[in-house]
């Protein structure tokens, strides 16, 4: 019974770096950013009441909020500002942004980062950041989604 309830907690237990929901119309919606205590292993979640749970492993590492999430159009979208540091580095060594751009009404999900992040590789051949959204390219989203 000790080895289950060990299994268990090494599976299950977490701290929240960041979270925050949103309520309206008789729904909620948000974001949890943790960390599994055991394994180290951090993810992003997004949730919604209608049955939206979507979750991202980031690499190993420590993730911190780099500045306040912002939400956007009547609080549809979320901009999420992370920084990201190697599992060995000092806390105050070099940093690698994460920008996050979630849709909650499209289910869509924009990332800025240099971070191979939730991204497919390029199947054609020697670029393997053809498929990668560009800083442009990002700050373009966000325009689109702004009211």
């Amino acid at each position: 019974m000790a080895a289950i309830a060990g299994a268990l907690i090494a599976r299950y237990a977490k701290r929240d770096i960041d979270f925050a929901e949103k309520c309206g119309g008789g729904q909620c919606w948000g974001y949890e950013l943790s960390e599994y205590v055991v394994s180290g292993r951090v993810t992003l979640r997004f949730w919604g009441d209608w049955g939206l749970d979507t979750e991202y492993v980031l690499p190993a590492g420590r993730v911190e909020r780099a500045s306040e999430n912002r939400w956007l159009a009547v609080d549809r979208a979320l901009v999420l500002d992370l920084r990201w540091r190697p599992p060995a580095s000092p806390s105050d060594g070099e940093a690698v942004p994460i920008r996050v751009l979630y849709d909650f009404q499209r289910g869509e999900t924009s990332v800025w980062s240099a971070l191979p992040l939730w991204r497919m590789g390029d199947y054609r051949g020697a670029r393997p950041d053809r498929n990668w959204m560009n800083e442009t390219q990002f700050r373009a989203a966000l325009d689109a989604i702004q009211p």
